[in-house]
Parts: structure tokens; C-alpha cells; sequence
């Protein structure tokens, strides 16, 4: 009876660490690759959640460049959130994972699914050099901070 108290205790800790990561997938999009790009090509750079507003100007102006690009929670219409930083987990077919800290800059145009990254980004994810295509991805929402925004 004893071990049954504390296997719920620990999954009532355990949990809810795992209930916010939702599966999505990733692709390469050139348009995060150059760092010298302007915030104002995508959707996040004016307004009220807008990156230039806080003081950043260009893509390797925002902290957890090359990690950067679209996730599908923001749209044209929905810009609540832009800025906001997510831990993207890649598992390879071995079962090794790797994750990155994804600051959120543009409205996702791929399906209401999938997060776009720079080249370097994937690569730093994937521990692949050059186009790998589509993965499938975890991604949780995580403290801005944890990007290196203020």
C-alpha cells in the first residue's frame, strides 16, 4: 500500500512536466538564416508583443539566434505569441534527444502543426549538417528568459 502512495506521489510531480510538450514537426526555412535580416520581414516586429518595441533590430540581435523562426501559434491576427521562447526536443531513431531554446518571431505558415528554423538552428537540433527535411518534435513553452530575452 505504501509503494502504491508513492508511485502517486511521484507521478502527480512527474506529470505535469510532460502534459504541456505537444508534438509537432520542424523544417528548415531560409528565411531565418541570415542574421543581418531586419525583425521588420516578419510578423513579430511592430506592436504590442513586437521584438523591435523591446530594442531588438535584427535576427542575431535576438539572444538565442540561430534558434529563431515560426511557430504555429502566432498568425497574422494573433500576435499574442510573438517573443515567446519554447524548448524544442528532437529524438533521433536511436532514442538520443537534443533540445534547443526557440524564441517565436513569426507566424507559422507551414499548418497549424509546424515550427520553421534557420539551417543552423536545424543542425544544432538534429546533429545533421545540411537539409534534413521534415523531424517530428516535442515543444513546451518555457520561460522568455530562458532565450535570453528581457
Amino acid at each position: 500500500m505504501k509503494l502504491l502512495g508513492i508511485a502517486a506521489a511521484v507521478l502527480a510531480v512527474v506529470a505535469p512536466a510532460f502534459a504541456y510538450s505537444t508534438k509537432y514537426f520542424l523544417i528548415h526555412d531560409s528565411l531565418y538564416d541570415d542574421g543581418d535580416t531586419s525583425l521588420t520581414k516578419v510578423t513579430c516586429s511592430h506592436g504590442e508583443h513586437g521584438l523591435l518595441t523591446h530594442g531588438y533590430t535584427t535576427f542575431d540581435s535576438l539572444p538565442s539566434y540561430p534558434h529563431i523562426g515560426a511557430a504555429p501559434q502566432i498568425s497574422e491576427t494573433d500576435l499574442n505569441s510573438c517573443g515567446t521562447c519554447w524548448e524544442i526536443r528532437y529524438t533521433d531513431p536511436y532514442g538520443t534527444s537534443t533540445s534547443v531554446n526557440f524564441t517565436a518571431i513569426d507566424a507559422g505558415k507551414h499548418g497549424p502543426d509546424t515550427f520553421s528554423i534557420s539551417l543552423k538552428g536545424m543542425e544544432h537540433l538534429t546533429q545533421m549538417d545540411g537539409e534534413v527535411g521534415s523531424v517530428t518534435i516535442n515543444a513546451n513553452k518555457i520561460p522568455h528568459k530562458w532565450c535570453g530575452l528581457h
